[in-house]
């Protein structure tokens, strides 16, 4: 099983596989940034080509992450993402030049220990910030070159205390998007943050969810961030995940 995931990626195709050592986390934060091109047919954005450029930051175990990139004549794409025991805090800013698709991610993952003598109920809110820039002739376009900022977080057990999660940024982003393998899941509830796509607009949207962790029990806590743009366009991102218990 994996993580429930807003993110359409095929990171087994992308990343190398899991070192030979590994870092053991109970919490960590990853960005990843791609830059596509667009496939033209009925519109200019139909389908998008395989990343002609990745980039991968932030260390297992990491609780702060950042990127930035900028490729000729496709444009560019930041993200950065701090962790405390307490809350997270996701930016981006992507620009897409015509003819590319261009995205950036930004994830982490947390574990919380109710260590009381009694049930604990944990509830994670999330506010998204979003700016978003889309030329009127991209209306069209499918889902593959629209326009948008979304975020998803969750809360879910699962059958162990720790993992270990290799030693590169690669490995880490594995772990961050699929979970350890191996790994059994209880899901405990996600939410989806998904403003209009694909429309010029601003804007904040909130949500959460709440899940009781018995004594002695422990839930890990997901997030992800995920701006993206297509042939002209350009998002402006910011989220903000609070834990609270009671």
């Amino acid at each position: 099983m994996k993580y429930p995931s807003v993110i359409p990626m095929a990171l087994s195709l992308l990343l190398v596989s899991m070192a030979a050592h590994a870092v053991t986390i109970e919490s960590s934060t990853g960005v990843y940034l791609t830059f596509r091109d667009c496939i033209a047919g009925e519109t200019v954005c139909d389908e998008i080509s395989a990343p002609t450029a990745v980039i991968v930051e932030g260390l297992p175990g990491n609780q702060h992450s950042k990127a930035e990139h900028v490729v000729a004549s496709k444009g560019k794409a930041a993200g950065e993402v701090k962790l405390t025991d307490t809350s997270s805090e996701h930016s981006a800013s992507t620009a897409a030049e015509p003819g590319s698709r261009n995205g950036s991610n930004t994830s982490t993952v947390q574990k919380f220990t109710n260590s009381s003598d009694g049930p604990v109920t944990l509830t994670v809110s999330g506010t998204l910030n979003f700016q978003l820039q889309v030329p009127e002739e991209n209306a069209g376009l499918e889902k593959l070159g629209q326009s948008s900022a979304s975020a998803e977080f969750g809360i879910l057990q699962m059958n162990l205390e720790s993992f270990e999660a290799g030693t590169t940024a690669e490995d880490n982003m594995r772990i961050l998007m699929d979970g350890p393998e191996g790994a059994e899941f209880k899901d405990l509830g996600s939410s989806q943050i998904q403003p209009t796509t694909n429309v010029s607009q601003s804007g904040t949207d909130s949500e959460s969810l709440s899940a009781t962790v018995g004594p002695g029990e422990s839930a890990w806590i997901w997030t992800i961030m995920q701006a993206l743009v297509a042939s002209g366009a350009e998002v402006s991102a910011s989220l903000d995940i609070q834990l609270e218990t009671n």
